[in-house]
């Protein structure tokens, strides 16, 4: 497993930089908008092709693959997950990413085939 920092201008730059301001999961579609504190602009993720995601609350940091994202950034891929694995049950023509997303009270993690950034203002 490799953890890797998606590092983009949408992304905050320590943990707790955003605000997830909204989620919305309604088949086919999965998205979220949140608010960058350091720079107040407002952003929406869209995931392609997205079958599964979990919201966690910040206190669970230090639990499992959370324990080992890097102490910079707030958005992170982790290559080789574990849970990628376990879904796809070893499918290698399954194209799944599991993306991180650390808000400052919620991790959300989703597994989809790509994201795309859209600025709101």
């Amino acid at each position: 497993m490799e953890i890797i920092k998606i590092d983009n201008i949408a992304a905050g730059n320590w943990h707790r930089d955003c605000e997830l301001i909204s989620l919305v999961y309604q088949l086919p579609d999965f998205q979220f908008e949140f608010k960058k504190d350091s720079d107040s602009k407002k952003w929406k993720v869209l995931f392609e092709n997205p079958v599964a995601y979990k919201v966690t609350s910040e206190e669970f940091i230090g639990v499992g693959v959370l324990a080992k994202l890097p102490d910079d950034g707030s958005f992170f891929e982790v290559k080789d997950s574990e849970w990628v694995n376990e879904i796809t049950d070893g499918d290698q023509s399954l194209k799944l990413k599991h993306f991180i997303f650390c808000f400052y009270e919620e991790i959300v993690e989703v597994l989809a085939e790509d994201l795309n950034f859209e600025d709101l203002f």
